[in-house]
């Protein structure tokens, strides 16, 4: 009789109860479905709950995008689909969510995954759009040279997957692994970008630092600014083994420096939960700020890697917090400055699918947005 996999039966029992409490939740809307999530002031401090926010970073969108995929239907999202492009608050990532081809003007746009042209560009492979070249060319003529290597600056040129180089980077490589007549302009940048990336990491701390701001830089392990967001970027290049001007040997190294840096983070937040609870966990199991991206960087190095124990030692730690955990998932911390976070992003639906791809990997990474 083969032994159940560590972790699973807590794994499985939390997953059961964040699907439960997203359905409970809901706010039918005539033949639409929304649920109360936060409206944020410009600093993240939350203002009101709002059953129309749309977004697929933390709205309706993106919370039933990911009932569907747990096979939990709730119809269509409520909300606009209409308003200004983006793919993490805007319409680009609700038309995303919805499998619906993007469009969005090209001029007048920032250039990162959150909001600006790499998100677009993302959307539009995700769908099986081959309209990409106007949106490669626009990231290509963006680009500011810096010896060899390239970065995208709007207020300052930043490291990382939301805001950073590594989200054009992944943009540029899945459009050319998708659209091969837009490779020979986009491969180059791609490497230019990984170069550029590779140069502001700190062997000593192992990562790469958030550049924001004028004081001494962090050296975060978050989806959105740090070492877990860019070690999915270099796992998913290795997976499309692109003829890159930049050695696969180096993609590698740089993977598994970000697999470290999540190993040892999450040990980190498993000691602070044995200490203090859930509660003592920043962003609790939430992709964004969270332990969730970090835990998924081991899920896909599994993958990658052909190493099983990264799998494992997922569901081990992941059973390590949830077992410090409240029974409500509502009353587990989440990724905004507010009780009761649902979106994707930031709350129980990102932990949710989370959840369900430490059982079965097959489901796609919810860091790459590979819906």
């Amino acid at each position: 009789m083969t032994a159940e996999p560590v972790g699973v039966p807590l794994v499985e029992r939390a997953l059961a109860r964040c699907v439960d409490a997203l359905q409970t939740c809901a706010v039918p809307q005539g033949n639409q479905c929304g649920w109360g999530t936060w409206e944020l002031d410009q600093r993240g401090e939350p203002l009101a709950l709002s059953a129309g926010r749309s977004a697929l970073y933390d709205g309706n969108a993106g919370i039933a995008w990911a009932l569907r995929t747990l096979g939990r239907d709730v119809g269509r999202a409520a909300g606009a689909t209409e308003g200004a492009p983006g793919l993490l608050g805007g319409s680009t990532g609700v038309d995303l969510a919805a499998a619906r081809t993007c469009s969005a003007p090209v001029g007048g746009r920032g250039f990162d995954l959150g909001g600006g042209l790499a998100g677009d560009l993302l959307a539009l492979v995700r769908t099986g759009s081959r309209e990409v070249a106007a949106v490669v060319d626009a990231l290509v003529d963006g680009a500011r040279r810096d010896g060899e290597g390239a970065c995208w600056p709007e207020e300052e040129a930043l490291c990382g997957l939301a805001h950073g180089v590594s989200g054009v980077v992944l943009a540029l490589a899945e459009a050319a692994a998708a659209v091969p007549e837009v490779a020979g302009r986009a491969l180059p940048l791609v490497a230019a970008g990984l170069r550029w990336e590779a140069a502001w990491f700190d062997p000593v701390t192992g990562g790469w630092p958030d550049l924001r701001g004028d004081g001494p830089p962090t050296y975060p392990v978050m989806w959105c600014h740090g070492a877990a967001g860019i070690a999915a970027v270099r796992l998913r290049l290795l997976q499309l083994g692109l003829a890159l001007d930049y050695p696969a040997e180096a993609i590698a190294a740089e993977a598994h420096a970000g697999v470290l840096a999540c190993g040892r983070e999450l040990t980190r937040l498993a000691a602070l939960a044995r200490a203090g609870r859930l509660a003592a966990v920043p962003g609790g199991l939430t992709l964004c700020h969270g332990a969730g991206g970090a835990l998924d960087v081991l899920v896909l190095a599994a993958e990658v890697f052909g190493e099983p124990a990264h799998l494992e030692a997922a569901r081990r730690i992941a059973s390590d917090l949830l077992a410090t955990a409240p029974e409500d998932p509502l009353d587990w911390p989440g990724g905004v400055r507010a009780d009761g976070c649902l979106g994707l992003f930031v709350g129980t639906a990102g932990t949710a699918l989370l959840l369900a791809r430490l059982l079965d990997p097959t489901i796609g990474s919810l860091s790459l947005l590979a819906f």
